[in-house]
């Protein structure tokens, strides 16, 4: 009886003769048919996916960089925190030549008295442990805010 079920299909892989009368629920379809079984998952493994993607792990360099240098504690991209944004930084210095490398060097350095009126005088704190490099990508990048 139980033999009887299996049959040899055109292709030469094996399949499983059911009644007519057979209604698949959702446990069984999902159980016995493969094919299922990634219809039913292929949604919430691309939701999982996509989550996966939209991780903070996935962030980028610099803004790993930004953040691992305590930059994010006292500026905010479009706000202002304890220090101006970094918009209202990208205006104060766009167009203004050699900007770069002044921002550069005065995230190395610290500062204090460029912004006494949005900051109440809080100082910068120096960045002594980043290099020109990086410092230098960070104040590209904050230049580039528009």
């Amino acid at each position: 009886f139980f033999h009887s079920r299996f049959i040899l299909k055109s292709d030469g892989r094996m399949g499983v003769s059911l009644p007519r009368s057979f209604k698949p629920s959702l446990w069984s379809s999902t159980f016995y048919w493969k094919g299922s079984v990634m219809t039913f998952l292929r949604f919430p493994v691309a939701f999982l996916f996509l989550l996966l993607l939209s991780s903070p792990s996935w962030a980028s360099d610099l803004d790993k960089l930004i953040n691992a240098n305590g930059c994010y504690a006292c500026h905010s991209v479009d706000q202002k925190l304890v220090g101006p944004s970094f918009k209202e930084v990208a205006d104060h210095y766009r167009g203004q030549e050699g900007a770069d490398e002044m921002l550069a060097k005065k995230i190395i350095s610290g500062g204090n008295g460029h912004w006494d009126k949005e900051t109440g005088g809080v100082m910068m704190p120096p960045h002594p442990d980043l290099t020109p490099e990086k410092s230098k990508e960070i104040a590209d990048w904050i230049l580039s805010l528009k």
